[in-house]
């Protein structure tokens, strides 16, 4: 039986949770469609070192830049008629222009609008954004926190689903690195370093551990591809963090969960996320995590349960959760009721790549008036 051709169209290859989940499902939709991945910028060659030879030939790169980005979505758009797909997925906001006006044109091809965040960084991003729901066959999101926010905000006609963004199964078993007063207590925080990511905040906890005689320290692997490391690491002298604080740079995916198992708690302070697939990782492994219930967070975990929330609504809410904290240190029992929970509430899921295949697949044409275009 002939494959669909799949077009997947978004800006690059790069340590983004969009880009990894999509490395991570590049064999299976390979082997289900003819596939290929249409990036509006560079390919980052380590994220897909792991990938066989026929795998990588999916790859079609545009790398342009903002100064060429006229010339970057004409050839994406040239290329994507030739191939002809059957069905066209795009991520983020060029990506979403590129599949509006492939739309437009070659009204048979079916498209799905991904969206992955509850708000809009710029209003480019608002307007291609809009216009690609507005052309969109059918919308795909990362969580229910963003389903709820397309709903609200788009009031779409066309049926909306949710992808898991899991790269892997659950373990068979979890991590169990519970926490010892006695010893170096670590946390890891996995991630863009990046302002919204609200680095700072975590700072702050490593330090009031410290003052109380906590021997915690914290591990920051992520991009720096905006610069804000600078920041971050002037912060970390002036509160004398320097020993125990590391910029490890960002990890291949392939490394992520063996390094997880090396620490107790994962922390997050973000002001804004979808789904925060490192916070959902690090509790199919058992991890604590320490988190801003921002985004899908609230919709998989529980404050104290699966989790523990930190509320930084007023300094009273904040000083309360940092005793929370260095009091569930001290609770080998506790600690381990929250990292089963956390581990438990993710066993048997669906991972990114059966999820959106299983998505695809099941989808026909949803207008008539296109089957005999």
């Amino acid at each position: 039986m002939k494959k669909q051709k799949l077009a997947y169209v978004l800006h690059g290859i790069t340590y983004g949770g969009v880009e990894v989940a999509l490395v991570s499902a590049v064999p299976k939709l390979h082997k289900e469609f003819d596939l290929k991945i249409v990036c509006l910028g560079e390919i980052d060659n380590k994220l897909i070192s792991e990938l066989t030879d026929s795998e990588k030939s999916t790859f079609v790169s545009f790398p342009g830049g903002p100064a060429k980005f006229a010339i970057t979505l004409f050839s994406a758009i040239k290329y994507l008629l030739h191939f002809k797909p059957d069905k066209i997925v795009c991520s983020l906001w060029r990506a979403s222009l590129v599949g509006a006006i492939v739309k437009k044109i070659r009204k048979r091809v079916i498209l799905y609008s991904f969206i992955h965040s509850t708000t809009h960084f710029h209003p480019l991003d608002r307007i291609f954004t809009k216009i690609a729901i507005s052309k969109a066959d059918f919308i795909l999101t990362d969580s229910h926190a963003t389903l709820e926010y397309v709903f609200s905000e788009y009031r779409p006609q066309v049926p909306v689903s949710v992808i898991s963004f899991l790269k892997q199964p659950s373990p068979a078993q979890k991590s169990n690195n519970t926490p010892d007063v006695n010893k170096e207590v670590k946390f890891i925080f996995l991630g863009r370093i990046d302002e919204v990511k609200n680095i700072p905040l975590a700072l702050k906890v490593i330090s009031f551990l410290r003052k109380q005689g906590i021997n915690a320290t914290l591990d920051l692997y992520g991009s720096d591809s905006v610069g804000y490391w600078k920041t971050i690491a002037k912060q970390v002298l002036e509160n004398g963090l320097a020993d125990v604080v590391s910029f490890k740079k960002e990890l291949l995916p392939s490394l992520v969960v063996a390094t997880l198992k090396k620490y107790s708690f994962l922390i997050q302070m973000s002001r804004v996320e979808g789904m925060a697939m490192s916070v959902a990782e690090a509790m199919q492994q058992g991890l604590v995590c320490v988190v801003t219930a921002v985004g899908e967070i609230p919709n998989y975990s529980e404050d104290m349960v699966s989790a523990v929330y930190v509320d930084i609504q007023t300094s009273e809410s904040w000083d309360n959760c940092l005793i929370k904290i260095w009091r569930l240190i001290q609770d080998d029992s506790l600690y381990q009721a929250i990292s089963e929970a956390a581990y438990q509430g993710f066993r048997n899921r669906k991972t990114y790549a059966d999820s959106l295949a299983a998505t695809l697949k099941s989808n026909a044409y949803p207008y008539s008036k296109y089957a005999q275009n």
